[in-house]
């Protein structure tokens, strides 16, 4: 059965999925948190370490579900999280931060934000001396 959203695929146990790129409103709703408690891990600010250690692992986790929910809608929590270990859930968030490529039949993808976003930016050649672009 075809899925909704171009993707990478990635097996786990019995079954492969299509890891599709992420929504905005996943990024929205997971990336500020998980970016700010890393930022308190980092600066020993965020109090007990295992658990700000299991919040983190929890903010991937259900990342990771909205991320694979994109193309299997009828994948219940249950399932995921029998099937998934922490392993399988950072590979389904780094499949889900870049684009599929133009052989998957999404060209324009390649031209998407990176990541972090910022543009994708095509490398221009300078001059043997460095004065500049060719």
């Amino acid at each position: 059965m075809p899925t909704p959203f171009p993707g990478k695929p990635l097996v786990m146990g019995p079954r492969t999925f299509s890891v599709p790129m992420s929504s905005i409103r996943i990024n929205k709703l997971y990336r500020g948190p998980a970016a700010k408690l890393m930022q308190d891990l980092a600066a020993g600010t965020s109090g007990d370490l295992s658990e700000a250690g299991t919040k983190l692992d929890d903010l991937f986790t259900d990342a990771a579900f909205e991320v694979l929910r994109r193309n299997y809608p009828d994948l219940a929590r249950d399932e995921f999280d029998e099937l998934f270990d922490m392993d399988g859930v950072n590979r389904v968030l780094a499949l889900s931060a870049t684009p599929p490529s133009a052989d998957e039949g999404n060209a324009a993808a390649s031209q998407s934000t990176g990541s972090i976003g910022t543009p994708s930016l095509h490398e221009s050649s300078t001059s043997p001396v460095g004065d500049g672009p060719t």
